[in-house]
């Protein structure tokens, strides 16, 4: 978590919410699809309706609990995102790591950070997780994956 955000006003399952976001590829940095003009030109931010399937699942549960206003830099391992499978730049196997900054949840907006200010947060080069060490997530996320990893066992 870069940034809080508002703390009474969260992302909960099935709000409708506004985010600029970049999604990089965690082993080194390269940006595969941004809202901003980081790699993929200037676009809207993205409108996120929870629960659809929208978006991977690492980054909807990472998404959980954030707050208005909220920047956050989520690392998704490749079973929370595209699995074995290839997308675009993205090769099976990928750990993802999404910078998102969270505009609106629902009816509640958020101003967007000043240019100047989110390079300064957001464009630092992802650490790449070293193979032995867990993942790095939004405690959110976290307990998404520890009960998915629970419901797999026999």
């Amino acid at each position: 978590l870069l940034r809080l955000g508002n703390s009474s006003v969260v992302i909960r399952e099935h709000d409708t919410i506004n985010v600029h976001y970049a999604c990089l590829l965690s082993s080194n940095g390269t940006c595969v699809d941004s809202s901003r003009s980081k790699c993929s030109g200037p676009r809207s931010p993205m409108e996120i309706r929870l629960g659809t399937g929208q978006v991977v699942k690492g980054m909807e549960r990472g998404l959980l609990g954030l707050g208005l206003g909220a920047l956050a830099r989520l690392h998704v391992p490749p079973e929370l995102a595209y699995g074995e499978a290839t997308f675009g730049h993205i090769l099976p196997g990928a750990h993802l790591t999404f910078e998102v900054e969270v505009l609106r949840i629902n009816d509640h907006k958020s101003d967007p950070l000043k240019p100047s200010l989110l390079r300064s947060l957001l464009m630092l080069p992802p650490t790449a997780p070293r193979p032995d060490a867990p993942p790095k997530v939004h405690p959110g996320a976290l307990a998404a994956i520890q009960s998915v990893d629970s419901s797999a066992s026999p």
